[in-house]
């Protein structure tokens, strides 16, 4: 019998198809097939891997409690140094006057001064845009900036990353339009994020424990956090192959605090034991889905991947895995 010829097939994979052909004229087809076959699949299961990559970036420096029993030692910053970890910090700067302000200039300094750090504005006041108006926001804005570009300038670093308190772009349309005209007129870039896990409500658990002497919760509540930012990890990454049919560059938001100075080295080694790469944010952004159209314009601060397609991902953004920390939080403070 005549074996088919395959190279009149026409096909994205001529080349696999053309394999085959050969296999068949070489009466190997049976036994070679299924090694072939195995060859691909990990082969496209290892370029998806090598392809992972996120972006850390750490919101309110310096953060009022990060430092309560230790006399303000910049411990977040020496474990970011000690992992050679390229972080992007936004810097709160009203919180540099709300105790010992020296202490934590001297500290912003050395932020500063670090080349693994990309500075970024998070606000002076760190206030809810919705709850404000245009004007009063851009001068808390200005305010900030006054601060934080002349450091940041001093050490050689160009000041262009922008993130909202609570990630509130505005109420409506109109605030969000407003406010991204005047981001561009500044030359800030709107810093997005894909991965969050609610570690500030974690580490107001996870500090309310170590307050009472609980060193057994408190562990508890650490490796909670970091198995949920290891699921919110896995969980987008599958939306992004569902949707996108390939990785994103994955920008993970968290807080200078108590927890992730603990923990954030737990999941960065976690997650480059997944095959990650610990990238820049200059190299997140450069991936095209954040040149994608924003069409979320309500105020709550979810994911980027979600805004980008909001009609048919709503219900997913519903759906994240939930350890119930928030409720736990609520119970805290009221």
């Amino acid at each position: 019998m005549e074996l088919p010829n395959s190279a009149g097939i026409q096909s994205d994979y001529g080349e696999f198809y053309n394999g085959i052909g050969k296999l068949f004229r070489r009466r190997r087809f049976i036994c070679l097939l299924p090694v072939y076959m195995l060859c691909l699949f990990f082969s496209s299961k290892m370029t998806w891997a090598q392809q992972k990559a996120v972006a850390i970036t750490m919101d309110d420096i310096e953060q009022r409690n990060a430092y309560l029993p230790e006399d303000f030692k910049t411990n977040m910053l020496d474990s970011i140094v000690s992992l050679q970890l390229p972080v992007t910090i936004l810097v709160c700067e009203g919180r540099l006057f709300l105790d010992d302000t020296l202490k934590r200039l001297r500290n912003i300094e050395k932020w500063m001064a670090e080349p693994l750090i990309t500075p970024g504005s998070h606000t002076y006041s760190h206030v809810y845009y919705s709850d404000t108006t245009f004007a009063f926001y851009t001068k808390d804005i200005e305010r900030g900036l006054a601060i934080s570009l002349p450091l940041a300038q001093r050490f050689g670093k160009v000041l262009k990353y922008f993130r909202f308190p609570f990630n509130c772009l505005g109420r409506d349309s109109m605030q969000h339009d407003l406010i991204r005209r005047y981001l561009g007129d500044k030359g800030l870039i709107l810093t997005p994020f894909t991965v969050e896990s609610e570690d500030w409500a974690y580490n107001a658990v996870y500090e309310y424990h170590l307050s009472k002497g609980d060193s057994a919760r408190a562990a508890q509540t650490g490796g909670r956090y970091v198995q949920q930012t290891l699921r919110m990890f896995d969980y987008i990454e599958e939306m992004c192959r569902q949707f996108y049919g390939r990785a994103v560059k994955q920008i993970y938001l968290c807080h200078d605090n108590v927890l992730n100075e603990h923990y954030l080295p737990v999941i960065v080694r976690e997650l480059k034991s997944r095959a990650y790469q610990m990238i820049s944010l200059d190299e997140a952004m450069a991936d095209p889905i954040y040149r994608s159209e924003d069409g979320y314009y309500q105020k709550w601060g979810i994911s980027w991947i979600y805004r980008y397609n909001y009609a048919q991902l709503k219900e997913y953004s519903r759906k994240e895995p939930d350890d119930h920390i928030y409720q736990e939080y609520q119970a805290l403070v009221r």
